[in-house]
């Protein structure tokens, strides 16, 4: 058992306790992502930015600014999720989760500021990056701390929060889109609500969620790896299933370090990884031919 804030927790506890606590930082990203969509179409932002005419009817983004504003975003993901996969290795999960946290709270504050055109882009392409790092890190840590019979449940939690955080996102949009145009507080306190999961969690991951195993084994952290395995799958130590679970992750981590199997390199080079990273990125193209 671990303890946190003077109670022990039980493994199953602490288990699904982690898991919700880094999906629900993951979704943080997913209300940007469903907000910024409607926020630049509402008019107290657009009379904000200096994009409403003067008869304060008629509104739009720039030309060369609408161009930019969605896919900046995509490109800050871009960077930021090869960027992150190095420092998931590196740093490990946690570090990864936390660091996402961080840049989200600093493009968040960037874009409530947003003094101009500029500073709006660079809000946007770190949003983009923070979303790299949490959808790295929230996948792999999920995967590499739940059970092997449940890992698609603690893939899909984030998946659930994240649609039920998109369908608030909207809501939100539409009540502050009756707000005056003149009214600059709307928008920006709609904006600062991915505060509260961002720091909230934060805290949260850093003082309840433990390593995962599987990267405390890639740093030979051996015994640190098994008892962390053991806090979540066991109230009563090592039993046999968590030592042949626990010898199953080592040698298949140390069977992949051994034979360089961990790199761009050999991603690419692997048939079967490049297959299934093509059938990923089609499901989510099917999305957009549908419409």
């Amino acid at each position: 058992m671990k303890k946190v804030f003077g109670m022990n927790l039980r493994s199953t506890t602490l288990l699904w306790l982690a898991i919700v606590f880094v999906s629900i930082a993951g979704d943080g990203v997913n209300y940007e992502n469903a907000f910024a969509g409607g926020l630049v179409q509402q008019n107290a932002f657009l009379y904000h930015m200096g994009w409403l005419a003067p008869d304060n009817k008629t509104a739009a983004v720039p030309g060369q600014y609408a161009q930019l504003i969605g896919p900046i975003a995509n490109l800050g993901q871009l960077a930021g999720g090869l960027i992150a996969g190095k420092y998931n290795d590196r740093f490990g999960r946690k570090q990864t989760l936390l660091m996402g946290c961080l840049i989200t709270i600093v493009g968040n504050a960037i874009l409530i500021g947003s003094p101009n055109p500029p500073a709006l882009l660079v809000g946007r392409i770190l949003m983009g990056a923070s979303a790299g790092f949490l959808n790295n890190g929230v996948a792999m840590y999920a995967s590499e701390v739940a059970r092997p019979a449940t890992r698609g449940l603690a893939n899909n939690v984030q998946f659930l929060f994240g649609q039920a955080i998109t369908v608030i996102a909207s809501g939100v949009n539409l009540a502050i889109s009756y707000l005056p145009v003149d009214v600059n507080w709307g928008w920006r306190l709609a904006t600062a609500v991915i505060f509260i999961p961002m720091v909230t969690m934060a805290i949260s991951i850093w003082l309840v969620c433990p390593e995962s195993p599987r990267w405390l084994i890639m740093q030979h952290r051996f015994d640190d790896a098994l008892e962390v395995l053991t806090q979540m799958r066991s109230d009563e130590g090592p039993t046999a299933a968590v030592m042949l679970e626990y010898e199953e992750m080592k040698a298949a981590v140390l069977y992949e370090q051994e034979h360089n199997e961990t790199s761009y390199i050999n991603f690419v080079k692997n048939r079967g990884a490049v297959k299934r990273t093509l059938i990923a990125m089609s499901s989510s193209l099917w999305w957009i031919f549908n419409g």
